[in-house]
């Protein structure tokens, strides 16, 4: 069983890197338009966000809780600034209005930018909750597990895109 959360992690990275693969992660094999600084930022930290998931699994499965507890710090710094990035991000793409973004695959901007405002909440709630209960960790591994999974729905809408659209 103490496998089973670094599984989840290594799956819900995995899930997030095939999401933002063609817009972001190999965004010059696809040649989109260049992206402003804080979509970048924003990329580094839920990126650095989702290998830190990763590492502290393992660290958990392979019996480091030492080392899990020091980078612990790092992820609640992340928390912060995720927190921050994401609301900006997603605020200033449903401002964005140039010709071809006005919807999302035929939903309007200001309704689709619901799935991200709400995953960044639930990922800050449940992560914030999971902070608390660190020193019980069947409670804090489950609440920062579901607090990683709320930050999949942008990257999963992304894969089904693709798989409709081509990319």
């Amino acid at each position: 069983l103490r496998w089973f959360f670094a599984a989840s992690a290594a799956a819900g990275a995995g899930v997030v890197f095939v999401g933002f693969a063609p817009t972001y992660y190999l965004k010059p094999v696809w040649a989109g338009p260049s992206l402003p600084l804080r979509v970048h930022i924003h990329g580094i930290l839920f990126t650095a966000w989702m290998l830190l998931f990763v590492l502290q699994s393992f660290l958990i499965a392979r019996k480091r809780t030492r080392m899990h507890r020091r980078l612990g710090i790092v992820g609640a710094v992340l928390i912060a600034g995720m927190l921050v990035s994401g609301l900006s991000v997603s605020i200033a793409w449903a401002r964005v209005d140039s010709p071809g973004t006005g919807a999302v695959a035929g939903v309007p901007r200001l309704v689709a930018v619901v799935i991200p405002l709400a995953s960044i909440a639930m990922f800050a709630l449940l992560a914030s909750i999971g902070l608390l209960y660190r020193r019980r960790p069947d409670v804090h591994k489950r609440l920062m597990l579901l607090a990683t999974i709320a930050l999949l729905p942008p990257a999963l809408g992304r894969i089904s895109f693709l798989a409709a659209r081509g990319p």
